[in-house]
């Protein structure tokens, strides 16, 4: 009996593909990945061939054939020229929120971040204070390590060149980590910066603080593409699964197909007294204290979400976190700084972002901020540092 030439082909493919799955190493992803597809794809071609011959005949199983592989070379050589006229269009776009991204790993390959012997994006300087210096640690997450931006655009670099324009003495020295949160800021405060003996430590604060790492009552939205692997390649790889990728996201939260971030922080932070917001209230809480067991002065600078600056502080609808870590400051003595309506006065409020695809502050963003904070604090850093107000 002469056996057809798809079914031998299918089993090329299919006996070495099986032997993959069942006997390569797990740790090895992209391999098992392959592997499965090659299954799929010879038990699909050795089941459809056989029925398609019985129903239409060999000739027009050929033809069906010949037609499908031009359809998918075709749409192949189409996917190429989409991923690189996405490559091309997006050109200026530095870093995304994922981190993960096509787009931010071509940033961080091409601007590799310059770490200190601390291990923080910022210049090197002597763990001893030089006499005649006021030294002030700014401590905080993305937002402070200036994700997407160069290090000279940040708010502590930016602050430092304004307090020094009239009389020098002053360092600002950055210790912003991306994904940290309150509970993380109060390790960076405890492990790093108290033993540098600050004379004043600024704490940036964002939303996400309040949330620490539990973050398992969050929806995730459900992937573009079904395997896990293969998204993941992807959304590292090309810029134009990413931009399909974030549409598709977007779109699932305004279905309600799942809850949206901004309605997972409402209904689980909203309520002061609720489990989440009385742990986000404890971890600032810890910084203070930590703070002043060492007596160091301490200030809160706040961030609004700049996706949802919409021309006043009143329309921002996280105005109850702000609030709510406003009233945690005033009972801690803490003065702190509130930058919605500053940065509510720039419309659109995509100009405060890092680019089109990235709303971490821009440059604008910490020229705004680096202003505020100044008129802010000054006073009190002029004092401590023996020096006349500007």
């Amino acid at each position: 009996m002469k056996i057809p030439g798809y079914i031998i082909v299918g089993l090329a493919v299919l006996i070495p593909a099986a032997a993959l799955v069942l006997f390569a190493d797990s740790g090895h992803r992209g391999l098992q990945f392959l592997a499965k597809a090659a299954v799929l794809l010879s038990l699909v071609e050795m089941i459809g061939t056989w029925s398609l011959r019985k129903t239409m005949g060999p000739a027009k199983t050929r033809q069906l054939f010949a037609t499908a592989l031009l359809l998918t070379v075709s749409l192949g050589i189409s996917l190429v020229i989409a991923e690189y006229a996405a490559r091309f269009a997006f050109s200026d776009i530095t870093t995304t929120v994922d981190n993960g991204s096509y787009f931010a790993r071509k940033w961080h390959r091409e601007h590799p971040a310059v770490l200190n012997q601390y291990g923080f994006r910022d210049r090197e300087f002597s763990r001893e204070k030089p006499a005649g210096v006021y030294r002030i640690a700014v401590i905080g997450d993305s937002l402070t390590y200036g994700q997407g931006i160069e290090a000279a655009d940040r708010l502590s670099n930016m602050l430092e060149h304004r307090l020094n324009e009239s009389s020098a003495g002053f360092e600002v020295v950055n210790f912003g980590r991306p994904g940290a949160e309150t509970v993380d800021e109060v390790e960076i405060l405890k492990q790093h910066v108290v033993g540098l003996n600050p004379d004043f430590v600024l704490l940036q604060w964002f939303v996400n603080d309040v949330e620490g790492h539990d973050k398992a009552a969050e929806q995730k939205p459900y992937r573009l593409l079904p395997s896990k692997f293969l998204a993941g390649y992807l959304q590292k790889h090309s810029a134009l699964y990413y931009l399909l990728n974030a549409r598709w996201s977007a779109l699932q939260g305004s279905l309600g197909l799942v809850e949206s971030h901004n309605d997972y922080i409402v209904n689980r932070f909203r309520d002061p007294d609720s489990p989440a917001s009385l742990a986000g209230a404890a971890a600032l809480e810890d910084f203070f204290n930590l703070a002043e067991a060492h007596s160091i002065p301490v200030g809160v600078v706040m961030f609004p979400r700049l996706l949802e600056v919409n021309g006043s502080k009143d329309n921002y609808p996280f105005g109850f976190l702000i609030e709510h870590t406003a009233d945690i400051c005033a009972r801690n003595q803490v003065p702190c700084l509130d930058l919605r309506p500053v940065l509510a006065t720039v419309q659109p409020a995509k100009k405060l972002w890092a680019n089109r695809l990235d709303p971490h502050p821009g440059r604008l963003a910490n020229e705004l901020a680096s202003e505020a904070v100044f008129n802010r604090f000054k006073d009190t850093w002029n004092k401590h540092a023996g020096k006349t107000p500007e």
